[in-house]
């Protein structure tokens, strides 16, 4: 074949084409170029080079399945820890339970509290509240008292009190109801007709949602008093308790005048009803005494109590129980200037009027009932405010008559109020007579009252 020689001067028309670089190895270098081209590098500067993108190994399933993974172990101890503490609460003895009310089948929980929530725990009606038989308990009794108090607050007719916390004297339970009622005057003493305790199954939620039943080991107690309805009755009654206290005269500026006021008028309005406690329902002690002023000794206490402490006066009750037929009774104790007074609103409602205040401030030595749970209060010794004129208890019958006609010369009243203990009715009738005997201006009334506890009260009016 003819044609170019590139390595010849020309044409060759008797030979054939051969490539100048025949039998030279062909250079795997891109920038090579046959010999007369101009060099060049490939590619032209400035361009980049190109380079085969290479595959990745992706590690997308492999992250998702550990996140997976770890993810459902972490739940699985969440779900697992909560389930656990829930029911190591219930079954701990760590918490207190309450219920608004007890079925025939089934307890429903309506609340409960810790004992570190019940430790903070803080009366809704505390400023109304004394704290004289509260500051005599242990610490566990104390818990039991704030469950109880919080049962009230809530209208919870039911509290279960875990095992480890109950009293280990089998009566101390009833005491401790006592104290509660005796602090608070919107608490009755007589709840504790209403109040069983035992041990029962209780049905509680878990950590979870899930309703279970367990068996625990504890007590309950059921106040009928702590209802829905008796508890709209007693915020009536603290109604009434504001309305006659925006009723204190202006010139009532002492704690003694405002007591004092608050005391005749229970006394002067009030009228004694014995309540059948089988209707024990349709009974509303506070209520019927500050709204209808017909009530008991429970009644008349406790709106004393309210009235006191409702304007600065402290103010507590006391009691004594009805047992063996004797009669129950309670009262109140006042605070005045730093010195403790009995003060008898039920004892004073049959007594004539020029002589109603002779139950208002006397001392304990004056007062004709002992007094359950002594130990645990102050004591009341002064004598300074009480009507009475003279107290004799195991004198001679002599020194009895002087101390009556000394009293009687020095008394600017209408009236010789004495006061007798320790002494049989014979032997009063005996002082009587002959300290009558002594008076030269004659007596025109003679009375003598027999409480039926060793205790006798005369008054001898002078003519």
């Amino acid at each position: 074949m003819n044609g170019y020689n590139p390595n010849g001067n020309g044409y060759d028309p008797n030979g054939s084409y051969t490539p100048g670089y025949q039998g030279q190895k062909i250079p795997q270098n891109l920038n090579y170029r046959p010999a007369g081209y101009p060099q060049q590098v490939y590619p032209p500067q400035g361009y980049p080079v190109y380079t085969p993108p290479q595959k990745k190994k992706s590690k997308t399933p492999v992250v998702l399945l550990t996140v997976l993974i770890v993810g459902a172990l972490l739940a699985a101890l969440v779900c697992f820890y909560v389930y656990n503490a829930a029911e190591k609460e219930l079954a701990s003895d760590d918490s207190f339970y309450f219920y608004d009310d007890v079925g025939n089948d089934e307890v429903e929980s309506s609340s409960s509290l810790t004992v570190e929530e019940l430790k903070s725990y803080s009366p809704k009606y505390l400023k109304y509240n004394s704290t004289v038989y509260f500051s005599t308990l242990s610490e566990n009794e104390k818990l039991i008292y704030k469950a109880i108090t919080y049962a009230f607050d809530n209208c919870n007719e039911v509290t279960f009190i875990p095992d480890a916390f109950l009293p280990e004297s089998e009566g101390r339970l009833e005491d401790i109801l006592y104290f509660i009622a005796l602090d608070s005057p919107l608490i009755e003493q007589n709840i504790v007709n209403a109040q069983e305790t035992t041990t029962t199954e209780i049905s509680v939620r878990d950590g979870l949602g899930f309703e279970h039943k367990k068996n625990v080991d504890g007590a309950v107690i059921y106040v009928e008093n702590f209802s829905d309805k008796k508890f709209e009755y007693k915020l009536k009654a603290v109604e009434a308790a504001e309305a006659l206290s925006a009723a204190l005269p202006a010139e009532l500026t002492t704690d003694r005048e405002k007591a004092e006021f608050f005391f005749n008028h229970l006394v002067r309005n009030s009228e004694y009803v014995n309540y059948n406690y089988d209707d024990i329902e349709n009974i509303n002690f506070l209520y019927d005494t500050l709204v209808s002023y017909k009530s008991n000794c429970d009644g008349f206490t406790n709106s004393f109590s309210l009235l006191c402490n409702m304007n600065g006066i402290s103010c507590f009750e006391k009691m004594v129980n009805g047992m063996d037929d004797a009669e129950g009774h309670t009262w109140n104790c006042i605070v005045l200037d730093g010195k403790y007074y009995n003060v008898d609103v039920t004892s004073s409602l049959d007594v004539e009027p020029e002589y109603i205040a002779m139950y208002f401030c006397y001392p304990d030595k004056y007062s004709s009932y002992g007094v359950e749970y002594a130990d645990s209060l102050p004591i009341c010794d002064d004598a300074s405010l009480s009507m009475f004129d003279c107290y004799i208890t195991s004198e001679s019958d002599n020194e009895a008559v002087s101390i009556l006609f000394e009293c009687y010369k020095n008394n600017s009243r209408k009236y010789v109020l004495a006061f007798f203990t320790e002494l049989d009715s014979a032997r009063v009738e005996r002082i009587v007579d002959k300290f009558l005997y002594r008076i030269t201006t004659g007596v025109s009334y003679v009375t003598e009252e027999d409480t039926g506890t060793g205790c006798h009260t005369l008054l001898i009016i002078p003519d």
